[in-house]
């Protein structure tokens, strides 16, 4: 990475380090002359004179030539936060001869300069990888060709301004950090009517999904459709399909957004975001990340007004979902990327009833939420588990039916921030 000052970068014509001594001893050289009225030293002058006209005529021949063009290509547009993207950056250029120079980069981890070798009549390539730390969208661009002339006395900054834009998913905590509950340690999972099995029922949570596969018995009231025909000629009695664990249920997260529930700040707000990924990339009960058919994810935000928590729907599948989270910001944070991007919200439901609401705090908002579904649970990332408390704000009552969960069953109490250490990261996920 470049020491250099960022006014003098800035610059398209910039003297090195030797430039930069020769110029000084030119005009030393020149003030001696001028006291001491020696030829030598007016000769001496002239030499370094010389030496860097001759560096500048090359440059501008060789801008003339170059007329570069770069284009950027990335192996993934859309990284999970803590992972390292690799992108290629392609230079055309026009020279007739093979030139050695450097490309400036700008990305997450800031700018670096690396040598690259424009071959004679061909395109040259070089790729980079990059750390990114942050959720939301990134950008790693090459901002600059330069050139330095054989005596390595100047440099010249021909700009590029190529680029490619990253949107880059909030990584989900680890299943291990996760309240039993909702990790399938506790019995809590989806259903088809979306509220939660093992919760305490308001009276409309709708019948748990079946709970293994196979074949079973007929039952009264089984629809024809599941009736498994060869083998229930074979063993002389109806069979039927029983349903995988998971298949069909429905798992509907609410993410709230009120910057006054996460007493915290930023930190509490990105283990909500991480948290609320692992929700909506985990079948229920099996840890597996996947986009099964037969699993409903429906993620929306929520915003808190003065005429009760408004809705916006964001996801109806995985993938949907994680690309909402990676630009979720706090209301009256700035956003991370425009607002038509690939995470633009949808139209909210018309009754939107959550299965679990993730929030920081329990507030007002989040109860008139709950009040929508009959049962579920509300998981309060401000209030952490043993040897990490921090103290709530006043609790809002919620619904009978519902209860509260803290994250990090394991004792735990580090939540999953937007910057990550990935040494930290690996230990975790260990």
């Amino acid at each position: 990475m470049s020491a250099r000052p960022r006014r003098l970068r800035a610059l398209p014509l910039s003297p090195t380090v030797a430039g930069a001594g020769l110029l000084g001893v030119a005009v030393a050289a020149g003030i001696g002359w001028g006291f001491a009225g020696l030829r030598d030293l007016l000769g001496l002058v002239a030499l370094a004179a010389g030496a860097l006209a001759v560096a500048l005529l090359w440059l501008l021949l060789l801008r003339a030539l170059l007329r570069p063009r770069a284009e950027m290509m990335s192996e993934r547009r859309t990284p999970t936060a803590g992972e390292e993207v690799t992108v290629t950056a392609t230079l055309w250029h026009g020279l007739p001869l093979a030139q050695r120079a450097e490309l400036a980069w700008r990305g997450p981890e800031g700018s670096r300069e690396l040598p690259v070798l424009l071959p004679r009549g061909a395109a040259a390539r070089q790729s980079s990888g990059w750390l990114v730390r942050r959720r939301g969208a990134q950008l790693i661009a090459v901002e600059a060709l330069l050139v330095t002339d054989p005596l390595g006395l100047l440099r010249l900054r021909i700009p590029l301004r190529a680029s490619a834009e990253l949107l880059v998913l909030p990584r989900p905590l680890p299943p291990e950090r996760l309240p039993d509950e909702l990790a399938g340690r506790g019995g809590v999972r989806g259903t088809s009517s979306g509220a939660l099995a093992g919760a305490p029922s308001g009276g409309s949570g709708g019948a748990a999904a079946e709970s293994s596969g196979g074949l079973r018995e007929y039952r009264p009231g089984d629809p024809p459709r599941r009736v498994h025909w060869k083998q229930s000629a074979r063993q002389d009695r109806l069979l039927v399909h029983e349903p995988e664990r998971g298949a069909g249920e429905r798992i509907a997260t609410a993410l709230l957004l009120d910057a006054e529930a996460y007493p915290g700040g930023a930190e509490d707000f990105e283990c909500a975001v991480s948290l609320a990924a692992a929700l909506v990339t985990r079948r229920a009960g099996t840890g597996r990340q996947d986009e099964s058919p037969g699993r409903a994810t429906d993620l929306c935000t929520v915003r808190a007004g003065a005429a009760g928590p408004r809705v916006e729907r964001l996801g109806s599948s995985p993938s949907e979902a994680l690309r909402a989270l990676a630009l979720a910001e706090p209301d009256g944070g700035g956003a991370r990327g425009p607002a038509d991007g690939p995470a633009a919200a949808s139209a909210a439901p018309a009754v939107f009833a959550p299965t679990v609401i993730v929030t920081g705090a329990v507030t007002s908002a989040v109860a008139a939420l709950a009040a929508a579904s009959a049962a579920g649970v509300v998981v309060a990332v401000s209030e952490r588990g043993a040897g990490g408390e921090r103290t709530p704000g006043t609790r809002a009552p919620l619904p009978p039916g519902w209860k509260v969960l803290r994250p990090f069953p394991s004792g735990d109490p580090e939540p999953l921030a937007g910057d990550i250490d990935p040494a930290r990261l690996a230990g975790a996920e260990r």
